[in-house]
């Protein structure tokens, strides 16, 4: 489990790791105008064709939560101010759940980078609630200095080559939420009683299991939304609808009836297949036509899970992760 960092001088060299980090990936560097629904300001803007970042200390006198300010934005505009869509605010020490941002280490002394789900923006319906329901990244267990348990999103890890690939698909998230609930849009998910046949308040949390390549998981959601894309191009000419929730990575729908349904997992080991397959058969009960397919990276050692795939009437579609796509490849189990 992710242990949250709380110690002022572990939080400053984080902050100063990631700032490190944006700084080499983000080559231009710019004094540009940020606007906020209090104003504006002017700030050190370093940013790319894609993504922007500005940070800057705020202190007590400035808010109540003394806190390193991470303005993330998508674009620069050269006809007005730049456009915040999510800030990722990090105490300058201790734990304050009160802010969205996250800095946690393994037990390796690896950091990550983690949001509370806390989005901004003013506009009914923008929420904490709405949007973890709305995101398709991983979610984890993270544990606090006095021994308190919550689940957070898990964005990146420092040590990733894709580190800004992972903090760009969660700011575009945060963007599609806020535009979606504009217009009324920001329902990916289907009624989960209907689809899932229980309360999930009863349903157990999502644990962080250092076992498993925790880094690999903060691609979770890049990964589920190049799936939607590879999906909707196979459905094209139909009127299916595809889904997901908190629940499952992702299904298709069509008159009502569940077509198929994706799980998607990032290790061959034991228990990512035996949960994988736990999942599959859990959700696509009471619906016979839904086709299970299991979602794995192309590795060494897939060959050994085909026969009892086949077995268990559960498809496999294997992926493999590159700079700006995933490539998919469905499996011949025979």
């Amino acid at each position: 489990m992710l242990k949250v960092i709380s110690d002022r001088n572990e939080l400053a060299n984080c902050q100063q790791e990631m700032l490190k980090i944006l700084k080499t990936k983000l080559n231009n560097v710019e004094r540009l105008v940020i606007g906020h629904p209090g104003g504006n300001f002017q700030e050190t803007v370093y940013y790319d064709d894609r993504l922007w970042f500005a940070t800057k200390i705020l202190m007590k006198k400035d808010v109540a939560i003394p806190r390193y300010w991470n303005g993330f934005g998508l674009g620069v505009s050269r006809k007005g101010m730049q456009t915040i869509a999510v800030e990722i605010n990090i105490p300058l020490q201790g734990v304050e759940k009160r802010l969205s941002g996250i800095f946690a280490k393994d037990e390796t002394g690896n950091c990550y980078v983690l949001s509370r789900g806390k989005i901004g923006g003013g506009s009914p319906g923008i929420g904490k609630n709405a949007f973890i329901d709305w995101y398709r990244g991983e979610r984890c267990d993270i544990i606090d200095n006095q021994g308190k348990i919550e689940e957070a999103i898990l964005i990146a890890s420092f040590n990733s080559k894709y580190f800004l690939r992972s903090l760009y698909n969660f700011v575009q998230e945060v963007a599609n939420f806020k535009a979606a609930v504009k217009n009324n849009d920001h329902l990916r998910g289907i009624d989960k009683k209907i689809l899932l046949g229980f309360s999930p308040e009863s349903f157990g949390r999502r644990k962080a299991n250092l076992h498993r390549n925790i880094e690999y998981e903060s691609y979770h959601g890049f990964v589920v939304n190049e799936l939607e894309k590879y999906v909707r191009t196979k459905h094209q000419s139909s009127k299916c609808e595809i889904f997901n929730n908190r629940y499952i990575d992702l299904g298709v729908l069509s008159d009502g009836q569940i077509l198929s349904i994706y799980e998607i997992k990032s290790s061959l080991d034991r228990q990512s297949i035996y949960t994988a397959i736990g999942q599959l058969v859990f959700h696509a009960a009471g619906h016979q036509k839904a086709r299970k397919i299991l979602v794995l990276p192309d590795e060494k050692g897939i060959k050994g899970i085909k026969g009892i795939l086949n077995q268990l009437d559960i498809a496999l579609l294997t992926y493999q992760i590159e700079e700006e796509k995933v490539n998919f490849k469905e499996v011949d189990l025979i």
